[in-house]
């Protein structure tokens, strides 16, 4: 995705996902492939998956991956004080 190869990212992500369905941060990336892809409502229901995945991360990561979530369902207001400092 660095590279802006969102196609080949997505087949990656799957298959992080698919190694490892309880991996929190493999869902929030394949959503952002979703959402860059243009599937919207795909987007959303994975960076649910990652939401609802996330209890077990580092306060920084969980904040991370709720902020993505609240972008994917255009949130913007919840995204924007999560990201704010």
């Amino acid at each position: 995705m660095r590279v802006y190869d969102y196609l080949a990212a997505h087949d990656l992500l799957q298959r992080a996902v698919n190694a490892d369905p309880l991996n929190a941060i493999a869902h929030s990336t394949l959503a952002d492939s979703w959402f860059a892809l243009g599937y919207q409502s795909r987007a959303a229901a994975e960076a649910r998956k990652a939401f609802d995945l996330s209890s077990s991360l580092s306060h920084s990561d969980r904040l991370t991956v709720e902020a993505r979530y609240y972008d994917a369902t255009n949130n913007r207001e919840n995204a924007i004080k999560i990201y704010k400092p």
